[in-house]
C-alpha cells in the first residue's frame, strides 16, 4: 500500500535519514505519516532543524502532526492548515527557549501543498527537471535583508543579531522570542503545486543537505535510482561520507505515486 509507512513497500515509497554530521549533538526531528488523517495515499511530511537549543524542534516534531490535523477539520485548506501549524509551534515555544527552521508538506492525490520558515527547503524532481518549491529566508535574499532593516533589525555580515548580540543565519523561524524584536518572524512561505506524469520525487531537508549540494545535484542523484531508500542513503554518503558536511543533516524522500500511476518511479 503507497505511503502507509510500515510493512511491505516502504523502503520504495519513502524514507527518512537523520545524522549529526559535525556537529556535537543532533537537534533535527522531522514528522512523517502516511495515510495521514485516515485518509489512504495522503502524506504529511516536515522537518524541523532546530539551534539554540533541542526545545523548538522537539516541540515541532511532536505537535506538528496533531496541529496539522486540527487545521485539515476546521476546514482549512493544505497550504494555510500547514501555515496555522507552523504558527501554533511559534506561539508554544517559550521564553527563553530556542528556536528551529521548518520545511513541511501534506501530499495528496496531484496535489502537493508546501510550507517553510527559514532555510529548510524542499525540492521537486522530475525526469527532466528540478524546482526548489520553497524560498530561501536569509540575508542573501534581498526581499528579507530590506525586511529585516525596515523592521529596525541589526545586521552583522550573514547574522541578523539580537539585542544580546547572538546571531541568527536565517531571518524567519519558530521560536526565538529574543529575535522578533530584529525583524525575525514565524510566516511561512506557501506554495501549492499540481503534479504531473514526469514528477519523481519530493525531497524536504534541512541546510544540512542543502550548504553542501545543490539542487541540480540532488535532482541528478535522485533520478537513477528507484527506491526512496536508496535515495536518501545515497544523499546521506554523498553529504556526510564525500562532503563533510559540517551541520545536521535531515531529509525525508517520498516517490510520487500519481493516483492510477503504479510501477517504478
Amino acid at each position: 500500500m503507497p505511503y502507509d509507512m510500515k510493512g511491505e513497500g516502504v523502503e520504495d515509497d519513502a524514507w527518512v535519514i537523520e545524522d549529526i554530521g559535525g556537529r556535537a549533538r543532533l537537534e533535527d526531528t522531522h514528522s512523517l505519516v502516511g495515510n495521514f488523517g485516515g485518509v489512504r495515499g495522503r502524506v504529511l511530511g516536515g522537518v524541523f532543524d532546530g539551534h539554540g537549543g533541542f526545545e523548538a524542534a522537539d516541540l515541532a516534531g511532536r505537535r506538528f502532526p496533531v496541529l496539522s490535523q486540527a487545521a485539515i477539520a476546521a476546514g482549512l485548506p493544505s497550504d494555510k492548515a500547514l501555515e496555522r501549524a507552523f504558527l501554533s509551534i511559534d506561539a508554544d515555544v517559550l521564553e527563553g527557549q530556542s528556536g528551529c527552521v521548518a520545511v513541511a508538506f501534506l501530499l495528496e492525490g496531484c496535489d502537493l501543498a508546501v510550507a517553510n520558515t527559514g532555510d529548510a527547503e524542499l525540492l521537486l524532481v522530475s525526469k527532466a527537471d528540478h524546482k526548489i518549491l520553497t524560498e530561501l529566508h536569509r540575508l542573501s535574499n534581498q526581499n528579507e535583508k530590506m525586511r529585516i532593516i525596515d523592521a529596525g533589525g541589526q545586521i552583522d555580515g550573514s547574522y541578523v543579531m539580537d539585542s544580546r548580540g547572538h546571531g541568527l543565519q536565517c531571518t524567519r523561524s519558530l521560536g526565538d522570542r529574543e529575535f522578533k524584536d530584529a525583524g525575525i518572524i514565524p510566516n511561512p512561505y506557501l506554495a501549492n503545486v499540481r503534479l504531473g506524469k514526469d514528477d519523481l520525487w519530493i525531497i524536504a531537508a534541512c541546510d544540512g543537505l542543502w550548504d553542501v549540494m545543490r539542487p541540480d545535484e540532488v535532482a541528478t542523484i535522485a533520478r537513477k535510482l528507484t527506491t526512496a531508500r536508496a535515495v536518501a542513503e545515497t544523499l546521506w554518503h554523498e553529504a556526510i561520507g564525500v562532503r563533510n558536511a559540517p551541520d545536521n543533516l535531515t531529509a525525508l524522500v517520498v516517490k510520487v505515486r500519481l493516483p492510477g500511476r503504479a510501477g517504478k518511479a
